[in-house]
């Protein structure tokens, strides 16, 4: 029962009552009280909606900048893996210079037997690690 169902409700008692001609309470004083107490409710009634509406736009607040912070560690792992990426470039770019360099020396024939083989595996697995990696970001 909300408190202005019970204050009307206490009001028609006290209708009642007087209308039978009881006097042994001092009504007026008691209409008073129950005036002051109405106040009071749509007093405590408005407190409780604002309290609520604090509580939820705290609520939000919490969530927005929740939902900021994962975007932010989201663009930071991103930015991590970009980096990578071009980190592994250019370490296939330095590693296969560095193979061509060693084919084109002289006494390396046994490398110029093995390497274009390994060399073109190797290609295909940097190459492969490398989209992997950038299909993912």
């Amino acid at each position: 029962m909300e408190s202005q169902e019970l204050i009307n409700s206490f009001r028609k008692q006290l209708d009642q009552v007087e209308t039978q001609g009881g006097q042994q309470i001092q009504v007026s004083a008691l209409r008073t009280y129950l005036d002051a107490l109405e106040r009071d409710a749509g007093a405590s009634q408005e407190f409780r909606q604002r309290d609520h509406e604090g509580m939820l736009a705290h609520y939000v607040a919490e969530n927005q900048h929740s939902i900021e912070m994962l975007k932010a560690v989201l663009e930071a792992g991103k930015s991590a893996l970009h980096t990578l990426l071009i980190i592994n470039g250019g370490a296939v770019v330095a590693l296969l210079g560095v193979m061509s360099n060693l084919v084109g020396k002289p006494g390396a024939l046994f490398l110029r037997s093995i390497l274009p083989s390994r060399c073109c595996n190797l290609v295909l697995v940097c190459s492969s690690a490398l989209w992997v990696l950038h299909s993912a970001t």
